[in-house]
């Protein structure tokens, strides 16, 4: 199926568009606009991304948590001065 045919031209970002991504998937599948082997694969490779995309997120999080933590330490320090 052409890119231009799917959603996100069938490239998903972020873990919001996965997700509709994997809805316009099932409905592409039961409608028959895509086989059902085509489909298993697609939606492999769509589960694979999904999970790189939410350990990406967990990871930005974590990131902005030590900053805060760090900040706040900085600001207790400079205080006790």
């Amino acid at each position: 199926m052409p890119d231009a045919e799917q959603p996100f031209a069938g490239k998903p970002q972020d873990l919001e568009q996965a997700t509709e991504y994997a809805a316009w998937l099932v409905g592409a599948i039961v409608s028959g606009r895509i086989d059902p082997r085509v489909g298993r694969e697609a939606a492999a490779a769509l589960n694979v991304l999904k999970g790189v995309l939410a350990a990406k997120d967990l990871t930005a999080w974590k990131v902005e948590q030590l900053k805060k933590k760090l900040l706040k330490e900085m600001q207790n320090s400079e205080r006790d001065r």
